[in-house]
């Protein structure tokens, strides 16, 4: 009996001893089955890495507002776009245009020769950068004018005094005595004046009006002190003393009688004096001109 409960001992004993193998083997073979899980669960990881390198909003692929080779607005590409570093002129860039550096109205005109001109050059009106030319006012063509003699002012009486009403001479065409050539100049041409010629001490206009005529050639003389007299013909190709007795009549009105009246051939002159030895003096005579013609002129002059 004794040698049966040792057995039934020894069989207990052992079966107590086998059954923490079987529960780890168990909980072995449970880990075993999470581990595969997760294994099963790291597929859709892989998954999302292969979605998150493909291309998608916000990722620097081809995309609106990428760094890609479409051309947008604001990119630096070669497609031109309103105000981008490209090659297409644009207002105020350095180009051939109103306002460049080219030739233009308003433009650097020093060397613009005029109508009647020869190589006689306008400044540009207001510039004060007057550059005489060389040669002098014989170089402009003139054909129907007496040759170019120089200024000669007359002396008056020696007995002349001023008195009440005689002449008062600050200007001519609204230009002061004493005046510089090239305000001059810039003053003629602001105020629409026909200047077709100058040299270093004459400006040739032509078609000025005064005293209710239309002149057809006039001249400004400039010495050292500025503009000091100016001259404007008339003339026809018969003998026709009407504008010389017209205007003689109005500068009667005007100033009285003249101080002086000279009879030369075939013509007359007759003189007023002023204050400071200023002049006005009205000729009519007969003149050859730089073509060979005999014409009769009508000279009005003034002076100081």
């Amino acid at each position: 009996m004794k040698k049966i409960w040792r057995i039934l001992s020894i069989a207990i004993i052992c079966g107590a001893l086998s059954t923490p193998q079987i529960d780890a083997r168990g909980r072995n073979n449970s880990g075993q089955r999470y581990s595969t899980s997760t294994s099963r669960s790291s597929s859709p990881s892989r998954s999302n890495s292969s979605r998150n390198n493909s291309p998608r909003p916000g990722n620097n692929s081809s995309r609106p507002g990428g760094n890609n080779n479409t051309p947008k607005p604001g990119g630096n590409s070669n497609t031109p776009k309103p105000g981008g570093n490209n090659n297409a002129p644009k207002p105020g860039g350095n180009s051939s245009r109103p306002g460049g550096n080219n030739s233009r109205p308003g433009g650097n005109y020093h060397n613009t020769p005029k109508p009647g001109g020869n190589n006689h050059y306008a400044p540009k009106p207001g510039s004060n950068h007057y550059h005489a030319p060389s040669h002098g006012h014989g170089h402009v063509h003139r054909p129907h004018c007496p040759p170019p003699r120089p200024y000669h002012r007359p002396t008056p009486p020696p007995t002349f005094r001023p008195y009440h009403g005689c002449p008062v001479l600050r200007s001519v065409f609204g230009i002061t005595f004493g005046t510089a050539i090239n305000i001059s100049l810039d003053y003629l041409y602001r105020n629409s004046y026909n200047v077709y010629g100058y040299g270093n001490d004459v400006i040739y206009l032509r078609n000025v009006n005064q005293y209710g005529y239309l002149w057809p050639d006039a001249t400004l003389y400039y010495g050292s002190g500025g503009l000091t007299g100016s001259q404007l013909m008339y003339s026809t190709n018969f003998y026709d003393r009407g504008r010389y007795n017209n205007v003689y009549r109005t500068l009667v009105n005007q100033y009285g009688s003249p101080i002086s009246v000279q009879n030369i051939s075939n013509g007359i002159i007759a003189t007023w004096w002023g204050y400071d030895n200023q002049y006005v003096s009205l000729e009519f005579r007969p003149i050859y001109t730089n073509n060979g013609q005999l014409r009769y002129f009508t000279t009005l002059s003034f002076g100081i």
